[in-house]
């Protein structure tokens, strides 16, 4: 009898890819990872989970909850020293290396990133 052969499965594609990586030279205490989350035709998504990971930690938080900022964002502050990884639950490229950098002004900088959803959904909107 042959033995059963084994079949390659394709790997599944993120839901998310990473559209821009920035740094960011705002003029505060503490810099900042950003997070801003698009659909796949360019709404700002709330609701999506972040992860980001660290030596010896790790922490999680969702976008949506600074409206001010745009229904599609978020931010973790940084801390010296540490170098950072984010990456959407939802499925998104692993971002790795993130560090406070300085900015030419001379103050210490963090990262803006974005990500779109590649899967066509689209965002609800309010009722007018």
């Amino acid at each position: 009898t042959l033995a059963p052969t084994q079949t390659a499965t394709p790997t599944p594609q993120p839901d998310f890819r990473l559209l821009d990586q920035e740094r960011v030279c705002a003029d505060e205490p503490a810099p900042r990872i950003e997070v801003v989350t698009f659909d796949a035709l360019l709404n700002e998504l709330p609701g999506i989970e972040v992860w980001v990971t660290w030596q010896g930690g790790e922490d999680r938080f969702f976008t949506g909850f600074k409206p001010a900022e745009g229904p599609g964002y978020a931010d973790f502050t940084m801390a010296p020293d540490l170098s950072y990884t984010v990456v959407l639950a939802a499925g998104s490229p692993e971002v790795s290396g993130l560090r406070i950098e300085p900015c030419a002004a001379g103050q210490a900088g963090g990262w803006r990133l974005t990500f779109q959803n590649v899967r066509l959904a689209l965002t609800p909107t309010a009722e007018p």
